[in-house]
């Protein structure tokens, strides 16, 4: 599990360097794309002839996850101020 949700943060943090708009739909695209590619080149670089979906509840709630990432970064990207209470 945490090398797919390093492979998903992944396709969100390239997304985010080249300011790819709007983060919403490209993030989770990119993470997906980046998040099955990456599992077919592993799978191939270990010579596993089983290229196939993983149908896991822990894989979908990572994508939920990268959506919901996604959505929140762009919503506080839009207004940098933040406040704290530290003095």
């Amino acid at each position: 599990m945490p090398t797919e949700l390093l492979i998903l943060l992944r396709g969100v943090a390239m997304v985010l360097i080249h300011k790819i708009e709007p983060l919403s739909f490209w993030g989770p695209f990119f993470a997906f794309i980046t998040a099955n590619c990456g599992a077919i080149l592993r799978d191939f670089i270990m010579k596993e002839n089983s290229i196939g979906y993983q149908e896991e509840l822990v894989l979908k709630s990572l994508y939920l996850w990268v959506i919901a990432f996604s959505v929140l970064l762009d919503m506080y990207s839009s207004n940098p101020n933040y406040h704290t209470n530290i003095q």
